[in-house]
């Protein structure tokens, strides 16, 4: 089975924002993650971009390969399609691929 967090690695890591934190509306927390989906000969990955208040997928993209593109791909959708506050706290497993430069 194909792993999804390579959570060793050379980039920094920023400290864990969502302890404590209450939510009372959406855009206050975004959860990412990677999975992948087993097809009959490949695997193809998908990584969304979860409103925790709301629940619901606002980003998603869909490769072949893990590659930046595809945790980008599915930010930017959240992004465009989400009012952005500055003080939205976007989670994830600290993967290599959320952590390029």
């Amino acid at each position: 089975m194909p792993a999804t967090t390579k959570s060793q690695h050379r980039f920094p890591c920023y400290p864990n924002l969502v302890p404590g934190l209450h939510l009372t509306d959406i855009n206050q927390l975004w959860v990412a993650d990677i999975t992948y989906i087993r097809l009959p000969r490949q695997f193809l990955y998908l990584a969304a971009v979860l409103d925790a208040y709301s629940q619901r997928v606002i980003g998603w993209a869909l490769e072949e390969h893990i590659v930046v593109r595809l945790t980008l791909g599915a930010l930017q959708m959240a992004v465009s399609t989400c009012s952005v506050k500055p003080e939205l706290v976007h989670h994830f497993d600290r993967g290599i691929q959320y952590a390029y430069d």
